[in-house]
């Protein structure tokens, strides 16, 4: 087996497909950022985004963004995304709430069917953050 040179070196990475991918980030001069688990480099064109959203659509185009720059259907849209990530049919996915806002919501609905009644019962099986839900 031979040794990788420092030329070999230089030559793999003069020929890598992906080395311009990281001009797609702001990356700080001199730092090599290896933390893909958390919170990633800020892509570029999420800061333009990000600002359209703000200024344009929320700022300019207040409630009338949910229907002209199409709010109303992210959750769908979104879970159509994640959908081809994991093998899904388009429709099969929608993004929502986090699961302990859901729960919150799913005992709110059912405590407001019959004003009458206003406890709730749980098991100590249960999650905990669902048993927070409840208090």
């Amino acid at each position: 087996m031979s040794r990788t040179s420092l030329d070999d070196i230089t030559g793999m990475d003069g020929d890598d497909q992906f080395a311009s991918f990281r001009d797609r980030f702001d990356i700080p001069e001199g730092v090599i950022y290896l933390d893909g688990n958390s919170l990633g480099c800020l892509p570029k064109a999420t800061r333009e985004r990000v600002n359209d959203v703000v200024t344009r659509e929320w700022g300019q185009d207040l409630i009338r963004s949910w229907n002209t720059n199409d709010w109303i259907n992210a959750p769908t849209r979104i879970g159509d995304k994640i959908a081809r990530l994991v093998g899904a049919d388009a429709g099969e996915i929608i993004t929502g709430d986090s699961t302990s806002i859901n729960v919150f919501k799913c005992l709110s609905a059912c405590l407001k069917l019959n004003s009458e009644r206003y406890t709730l019962m749980t098991e100590t099986g249960n999650f905990p953050t669902d048993t927070y839900m409840i208090e």
